[in-house]
Protein backbone atom coordinates (compact mmCIF):
# COMPACT_ATOMS: atom_id res chain seq x y z
CA UNK A 1 0.00 0.00 0.00
CA UNK A 2 1.21 3.67 -1.08
CA UNK A 3 1.07 5.47 2.14
CA UNK A 4 2.69 8.65 0.81
CA UNK A 5 -0.14 12.24 1.04
CA UNK A 6 -0.18 13.08 -2.87
CA UNK A 7 0.02 17.10 -1.99
CA UNK A 8 -0.37 20.51 -4.52
CA UNK A 9 1.41 23.60 -2.87
CA UNK A 10 -0.38 26.75 -4.17
CA UNK A 11 0.49 30.24 -3.60
CA UNK A 12 -0.82 33.63 -4.31
CA UNK A 13 0.08 37.17 -4.19
CA UNK A 14 -2.33 40.39 -4.98
CA UNK A 15 0.69 42.80 -6.93
CA UNK A 16 3.18 42.12 -9.50
CA UNK A 17 5.88 44.19 -7.43
CA UNK A 18 5.60 41.41 -4.58
CA UNK A 19 6.16 38.27 -6.37
CA UNK A 20 9.47 36.85 -4.96
CA UNK A 21 6.86 36.33 -1.91
CA UNK A 22 5.48 33.51 -4.41
CA UNK A 23 8.71 31.40 -3.93
CA UNK A 24 8.56 32.12 0.17
CA UNK A 25 5.30 30.48 0.42
CA UNK A 26 6.50 27.55 -1.60
CA UNK A 27 9.54 27.15 0.16
CA UNK A 28 8.02 27.46 3.54
CA UNK A 29 5.26 25.12 2.80
CA UNK A 30 8.44 22.63 1.49
CA UNK A 31 10.36 23.05 4.92
CA UNK A 32 7.52 22.21 6.54
CA UNK A 33 6.52 19.10 4.18
CA UNK A 34 10.51 18.24 4.50
CA UNK A 35 10.50 15.16 7.15
CA UNK A 36 7.04 13.84 5.80
CA UNK A 37 6.48 10.54 3.42
CA UNK A 38 4.66 13.42 1.02
CA UNK A 39 4.40 13.62 -2.91
CA UNK A 40 3.93 16.90 -4.26
CA UNK A 41 2.53 16.68 -7.69
CA UNK A 42 2.66 20.01 -8.10
CA UNK A 43 2.76 23.56 -7.19
CA UNK A 44 0.89 26.43 -8.33
CA UNK A 45 1.89 30.64 -8.24
CA UNK A 46 -0.41 32.98 -8.88
CA UNK A 47 -0.63 36.95 -9.06
CA UNK A 48 -4.42 38.24 -8.20
CA UNK A 49 -6.36 39.71 -5.91
CA UNK A 50 -7.62 36.33 -4.81
CA UNK A 51 -11.57 37.03 -5.68
CA UNK A 52 -11.95 34.57 -9.21
CA UNK A 53 -12.81 30.69 -7.95
CA UNK A 54 -12.07 30.23 -11.47
CA UNK A 55 -8.63 30.65 -11.87
CA UNK A 56 -6.31 28.67 -14.33
CA UNK A 57 -4.52 27.42 -10.66
CA UNK A 58 -7.39 26.95 -9.05
CA UNK A 59 -9.60 25.07 -11.73
CA UNK A 60 -6.12 22.78 -12.07
CA UNK A 61 -6.68 22.45 -8.42
CA UNK A 62 -10.33 21.08 -9.12
CA UNK A 63 -9.15 19.05 -11.59
CA UNK A 64 -6.40 16.71 -10.20
CA UNK A 65 -9.29 16.65 -7.13
CA UNK A 66 -12.25 15.24 -9.62
CA UNK A 67 -9.88 12.82 -10.61
CA UNK A 68 -8.67 11.69 -7.63
CA UNK A 69 -4.98 12.38 -8.01
CA UNK A 70 -4.97 14.72 -4.20
CA UNK A 71 -5.05 14.22 -0.44
CA UNK A 72 -4.48 18.04 0.34
CA UNK A 73 -3.65 21.40 -1.46
CA UNK A 74 -1.34 23.30 1.20
CA UNK A 75 -1.01 26.56 1.85
CA UNK A 76 0.48 29.37 4.29
CA UNK A 77 -2.87 30.69 5.10
CA UNK A 78 -6.22 29.64 3.46
CA UNK A 79 -6.85 33.76 1.97
CA UNK A 80 -4.12 32.47 -0.07
CA UNK A 81 -6.73 30.33 -2.24
CA UNK A 82 -9.51 33.14 -1.97
CA UNK A 83 -10.22 36.22 0.06
CA UNK A 84 -13.78 35.85 -0.08
CA UNK A 85 -15.24 33.48 2.66
CA UNK A 86 -18.24 33.07 0.48
CA UNK A 87 -16.02 31.48 -2.27
CA UNK A 88 -13.26 29.85 0.10
CA UNK A 89 -15.96 27.70 1.87
CA UNK A 90 -17.34 27.12 -1.84
CA UNK A 91 -14.02 25.96 -3.12
CA UNK A 92 -13.50 23.84 0.19
CA UNK A 93 -16.54 22.05 -0.51
CA UNK A 94 -15.90 20.81 -3.60
CA UNK A 95 -12.36 19.85 -2.17
CA UNK A 96 -14.19 17.63 0.44
CA UNK A 97 -16.59 16.77 -1.82
CA UNK A 98 -13.77 15.31 -3.51
CA UNK A 99 -11.94 14.10 -0.19
CA UNK A 100 -9.28 16.43 -0.78
CA UNK A 101 -8.54 18.50 2.51
CA UNK A 102 -7.47 22.12 2.10
CA UNK A 103 -4.67 22.72 5.29
CA UNK A 104 -3.06 25.70 5.84
CA UNK A 105 0.27 25.71 7.91
CA UNK A 106 -1.05 26.70 10.81
CA UNK A 107 -3.18 23.41 10.96
CA UNK A 108 -1.01 21.09 8.87
CA UNK A 109 1.23 19.44 11.88
CA UNK A 110 -2.12 18.43 13.41
CA UNK A 111 -3.51 16.97 9.92
CA UNK A 112 -0.51 15.03 9.49
CA UNK A 113 -0.37 12.96 12.30
CA UNK A 114 -4.29 12.50 12.23
CA UNK A 115 -3.96 11.43 8.87
CA UNK A 116 -0.60 9.24 9.40
CA UNK A 117 -2.06 7.12 11.79
CA UNK A 118 -5.42 7.02 10.34
CA UNK A 119 -3.39 4.72 7.30
CA UNK A 120 -1.19 2.74 9.25
CA UNK A 121 -4.02 1.50 11.32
Amino acid sequence: MDSKLNIWIHCRVTNESERILLEYQKNKVLEFLDAMNVRIIGVSQEVNAGRDPHTRALDTIKIHAQRGDLNAVIVTDKTRLLVSEERYQEFKLLCEMCDVQIIDLQEGERFFQDFILRICS
